[in-house]
């Protein structure tokens, strides 16, 4: 059989980026690096190294909570190892989480790498990001020198009602050295016990809320959303999400428990064979496959009858899912075609 040759976008590979523009803080546990149901650092190494075990520029601040001093110097050698630039300090836990968060921000700032940085980023341990490229071409569109804060909403609108206009810090968030410097001196005055309480939105106190707060009581400054950083806080069956078509610039809420589980980065390893772009772009055939590559090939036996380019609602929103809860970030969903014997599914 002679090879089928399809139109594919030229992207470029992860050895050939140069993230040195991005600093990043995590806060996380010894104990959550080492759970197999977590383990991140794998993970981390694809978004943080050339996929050769060299750095590809970017640097991590690492925050070992209530950890001892070996467990610290064994995790940056073993995330050295990988090729990832790191630094692992001790957090600790008395510390309230909401003001933890709140003081990454200060400490990415203080690093003496800062200089040669465009941009300071906060994320949870379970952020992942498939392409270096596209997100680094994102974020060229804006100007560094002025005061910028960047992220995206919760996918379920009643989150966003719940805490308000603020960057959900799984999916990412994104600070000019200006803003960062601004926040790191207005960090005692931002964290006190009342300010704290006032981060409280019924699900306890939140660090994103605290530094949205901060930013938006004392400077002018406000959102600029990016929409393709995902916060991805839906449950169940992922499939309609991962089959979209989308070419999303982060993913969170991926590791089961009370949220969808996937495993983005097994499915990203594509891009060492075809580039960055072909992580999760989509392929239709005459014969009613559908191919979601790294992730799906679906079959629909009755033939494809449906708007491919609306996502299917396969999984639902949590903790109140009434149908409509997703709209504003994803669009309307159509029908899951799940259990219709319409779609069958091999990943």
């Amino acid at each position: 059989m002679m090879p089928l040759e399809v139109p594919v976008p030229k992207s470029p590979y992860p050895s050939t980026v140069d993230a040195s523009d991005l600093l990043f803080g995590i806060s996380t546990t010894f104990e959550r690096l080492n759970d197999p149901k977590v383990a991140p650092l794998k993970e981390w190494a694809h978004w943080l190294t050339d996929g050769h075990g060299n750095s590809n520029g970017a640097g991590l601040i690492l925050r070992l909570i209530d950890a001892s001093k070996s467990e610290v110097e064994t995790t940056e050698q073993t995330m050295k190892d990988m090729g990832i630039d790191v630094k692992v300090y001790i957090s600790d836990s008395s510390t309230k989480m909401a003001k933890r968060y709140l003081s990454l921000l200060p400490a990415l700032y203080n690093d003496e790498s800062r200089k040669y940085r465009k941009y300071l980023v906060m994320c949870d341990d379970d952020t992942f990001f498939p392409s270096m490229h596209a997100l680094l071409e994102r974020l060229s569109v804006y100007d560094p020198k002025n005061d910028l804060y960047i992220g995206t909403f919760s996918e379920d609108v009643n989150n966003v009602q719940r805490h308000g206009s603020q960057a959900f810090g799984g999916a990412g968030v994104f600070f000019s050295l200006s803003l960062a410097e601004k926040i790191a001196k207005l960090f005692n005055k931002c964290s006190t016990a009342k300010k704290i309480e006032e981060a409280n939105s019924g699900w306890g106190p939140q660090g994103d809320i605290l530094l949205r707060k901060c930013i938006y009581e004392h400077t002018e400054v406000r959102l600029s959303m990016l929409r393709d950083l995902h916060q991805l806080d839906i449950m169940g069956d992922p499939s309609g999400f991962y089959e979209s078509g989308l070419a999303p610039l982060s993913l969170h809420h991926f590791k089961g428990g009370a949220w969808h589980e996937a495993k983005p980065l097994d499915g990203a390893q594509i891009i060492h064979a075809c580039g960055e772009d072909c992580f999760l772009q989509r392929f239709q055939t005459a014969d009613d496959f559908i191919i979601s590559n790294g992730y799906s090939v679906a079959y629909y036996p009755k033939g494809i009858d449906f708007d491919v380019h609306q996502m299917e609602r396969t999984f639902g929103a949590a903790p109140d899912d009434f149908g409509w809860n997703l709209d504003f970030m994803l669009g309307p969903q159509r029908n899951s075609l799940l259990g219709t014997g319409r779609r069958s599914l091999g990943s």
